[in-house]
């Protein structure tokens, strides 16, 4: 008789943690989805991310600003950059590294 107890007890949590697994896999998708289509769910960051993404401090982010190099939105005294905007402008200047220091 104990043992049926037990039975539905773990066959009632077998069930909770399936229902959290679907929910939990939902969510990946919906991410998924996101990263997949970004121009959909683009995403604002401000200055002191900017910073932390591209790792510099905010007077080069201020300079590019500046020079027109990467694109911002004002907001009251706020300035905001799009990440996907931040992502190009990191790409645009990397440099590959060469495949031998033997070679030049």
């Amino acid at each position: 008789m104990w043992q049926l107890n037990e039975d539905k007890s773990k066959d009632k949590k077998i069930q909770e943690l399936e229902t959290r697994l679907e929910q939990v896999e939902k969510k990946l998708n919906h991410l998924v989805t996101v990263v997949r289509e970004p121009g959909k769910n683009e995403r604002y960051i401000d200055l002191l991310g900017a910073c932390r993404f591209l790792d510099c401090g905010k007077t080069l982010i201020y300079d590019l600003m500046k020079s027109g190099e990467l694109a911002f939105t004002q907001v009251g005294r706020h300035r905001r950059i799009l990440l996907s905007d931040l992502r190009n402008y990191a790409s645009k200047n990397y440099k590959k590294a060469k495949p031998s220091i033997l070679k030049p």
